[in-house]
């Protein structure tokens, strides 16, 4: 049997060495977007077992303790994710132990995007990742009324919000459930701290254009921080932070970068006609510390996520355009302690066929938890809101205060 070797012209060695080099490059820029996209990934994989322990001076008890590691690995330098969805739960912790908490946590369950999966652990549960502040109510505050920087009260997402955020990614090992015939035990992953949030939720307002007629809007909310507080401190630093006393003098890691280029999607509301236009107004937000940067926001066509059947919340966007809003603060100088926040407010300039609705809202059940504190027994229940997702300004309000 003769073999007969094949060759290539120098051209075509030249593409196909091109054609390989474009994979590559291509493969290294859509790397998170492919990690986000593929299947859950294995939650008994987490290294959580130094923090199943807890350890006060030279005396270990075997319960799980608070704690998390990088999604990633120890040593990954891709620390961030981002996601969006619908909010499905958001509410202030009530039974954090007080030993590595010093405020309530504002916790965020959103029900992720298609294409999403990848972001989430086996134990995480209904398609849904936590978007978590460590520090979300401060025990001095009077009832988290916007006295805290780290997460003011404008900022909180309402049930049934889109809201996009992106921070670091986790898995937690303080929560471990059994999972699978093998009972192993399994971690969920988070977004936990962000380091940004935009909160979107229908409402109806005048925009240029539109005269004195209100008509529907997507009210955005964008707020970027760094004050990540001490949980920041256990990522960097390992379970042996839990030590009493202890040692943050040799970990002082309290703050996450914000200088860097952030893009997020806005679903618009249906087109009420095919000549209305979108038309957007930009404002500072609240607690907002000056910085410029570079806002662009653009009008694209409508993702997947804008295209999703209309959902339990009520949320129907338009099929064919949306926003694409990028930030960029790359070089502009803000530090981990400023505050970048914007208010957007988009719809299209043709008021609606039918009157807006009037709605008013009745609270019907009222629940008090034992928040686990010690010494003072100060309890700290002082967190009643009702959220009114289309309330035209500021949608959280206080309805009792202890």
């Amino acid at each position: 049997m003769s073999h007969r070797r094949w060759t290539l012209p120098a051209a075509a060695v030249a593409l196909v060495a091109l054609l390989a080099l474009i994979g590559l490059f291509g493969d290294q820029v859509r790397g998170s977007d492919e990690a986000a996209a593929a299947g859950p990934v294995d939650g008994s994989q987490a290294e959580c077992d130094p923090w199943l322990r807890l350890a006060i001076g030279d005396n270990d008890w075997e319960i799980p303790e608070e704690g998390w590691v990088w999604a990633n690995g120890e040593g990954t330098t891709d620390k961030f994710r981002e996601a969006s969805g619908v909010v499905t739960k958001s509410k202030v912790a009530h039974n954090d132990l007080p030993e590595n908490h010093y405020s309530h946590d504002w916790n965020v369950d959103i029900r992720v995007d298609p294409g999403q999966e990848g972001l989430l652990s086996t134990a995480n549960e209904g398609g849904r990742i936590e978007a978590e502040w460590e520090t979300g109510v401060l025990p001095d505050e009077a009832s988290g009324d916007g006295a805290n920087p780290f997460l003011p009260r404008w900022v909180l997402p309402n049930l049934g919000d889109r809201v996009w955020t992106e921070g670091h990614w986790v898995f937690d090992c303080g929560h471990g459930v059994e999972f699978g015939s093998s009972s192993a035990t399994h971690y969920k992953t988070e977004i936990h701290p962000p380091r940004a949030i935009a909160s979107m939720r229908g409402q109806s307002q005048a925009l240029p254009g539109s005269g004195t007629t209100p008509v529907p809007v997507t009210a955005v909310d964008l707020y970027i921080h760094g004050r990540a507080g001490y949980m920041v401190q256990q990522l960097e630093c390992g379970a042996g932070i839990l030590k009493l006393p202890y040692p943050l003098s040799t970990c002082p890691v309290t703050t996450t970068r914000i200088d860097d280029l952030y893009t997020f999607e806005v679903c618009l509301p249906p087109q009420p006609k095919p000549w209305a236009e979108v038309v957007r107004s930009i404002s500072g937000g609240p607690d907002d510390d000056g910085f410029e940067g570079n806002l662009d926001i653009e009008k694209v066509p409508a993702s997947d996520a804008c295209k999703l059947a209309p959902d339990e919340f009520g949320n129907d966007f338009d099929d064919s355009w949306m926003l694409q809003v990028q930030v960029n603060l790359q070089g502009s100088g803000i530090t981990p302690e400023d505050v970048y926040s914007r208010k957007i407010v988009a719809g299209w300039v043709y008021p609606p066929a039918e009157p807006l609705p009037h709605l008013s809202l009745k609270l019907d059940k009222l629940i008090l938890r034992e928040d686990l504190e010690l010494d003072p027994f100060d309890a700290e229940m002082t967190f009643w809101w009702m959220g009114v997702d289309r309330a035209p300004n500021d949608e959280w309000y206080r309805l009792v205060d202890y």
